[in-house]
């Protein structure tokens, strides 16, 4: 079982939409950015995970958030 602590803050928070089923996007899992945005590059772990079936297709939602790095550093 992972314990967050949620006395931490996050330094960032990002949400996307993609077009198509990622099944390998899970709640609590991890993903590695790249090729966005300099500022968005990195490890950031998913904090909610949607697939959904439409009559416009499927489309796989999902919310990030990344550890506040300054913390990271001092522990």
């Amino acid at each position: 079982m992972c314990i967050r602590d949620s006395s931490k803050r996050a330094s960032g928070r990002l949400g996307g939409s993609l077009g198509g089923f990622y099944g390998a996007l899970l709640a609590e899992g991890r993903i590695d950015l790249s090729g966005i945005k300099p500022e968005l590059t990195g490890e950031w772990g998913l904090t909610r995970v949607t697939h959904v079936l439409d009559r416009n297709g499927l489309i796989t939602s999902f919310d990030a958030e990344r550890e506040n790095e300054e913390e990271e550093e001092a522990a």
